[in-house]
């Protein structure tokens, strides 16, 4: 059974928590114990007050990786052109055509990439365990180099690696935060594959393929 996600607000705020619980039990595990230390009782079983400073740390440690076992919730994002109250959305950057595609299933090897053509964005999300392929194809009038850039837009953290049209690695990126981009030399090939991987639960991304500067 999977964990609720939680906003970003509502996770800062239990990870602050976390981190007051933990400093708090380390103060009580380190601290002097006097003679005749007094014991507290919880669930019917008795602790040292040294055992009470482990079990507060342990509970602040618990909040403190909820970013590696709990999903950020995303906030609504409003149909093409309107932003989620209704008014007029931002323009799209420069860097695309504001052709927005989503990812395909399954897409867990170059022979099944989702496809994306130059000045699109392809918009998805990877699970942990999963590796999503991303094939731009590129015109035989094209450019030869190509600008890859990979958005994380939420999520874990995310990883990304470039191949050549011979699928040959090009390099890595981490888009942690924000985004991250690298130019790739397609030589007489017409298409540039990307592959994404989490960090930990779930990554939500963006890839956009341009014609490099």
């Amino acid at each position: 059974m999977g964990f609720e996600a939680l906003d970003s607000t509502r996770m800062l705020v239990l990870m602050v928590a976390g981190g007051v619980f933990a400093a708090v039990g380390l103060f009580l595990m380190v601290r002097p114990r006097p003679q005749g230390a007094a014991k507290i009782e919880l669930f019917g079983l008795k602790f040292e007050s040294s055992s009470a400073g482990l079990l507060v740390f342990l509970i602040g440690a618990a909040f403190l990786s909820l970013p590696l076992w709990v999903e950020e919730k995303q906030r609504p994002v409003g149909s093409v052109g309107m932003d989620a109250a209704g008014g007029s959305a931002s323009p799209p950057p420069a860097d695309h055509d504001g052709s927005v595609i989503s990812e395909v299933e399954p897409n867990d090897g170059v022979r099944d990439a989702t496809e994306i053509s130059l000045g699109q964005t392809l918009s998805g999300e990877v699970r942990r365990g999963d590796i999503d392929w991303i094939a731009v194809r590129i015109p035989d009038d094209g450019p030869r180099d190509i600008k890859v850039k990979v958005r994380r837009t939420g999520g874990s953290a995310l990883w990304a690696n470039v191949y050549d049209p011979d699928e040959k690695w090009e390099g890595s990126l981490y888009p942690n935060p924000g985004a991250a981009s690298r130019i790739v030399d397609r030589g007489t090939g017409n298409t540039v594959y990307v592959s994404l991987s989490p960090g930990a639960v779930m990554a939500q991304y963006e890839v956009i393929a341009t014609a490099a500067d």
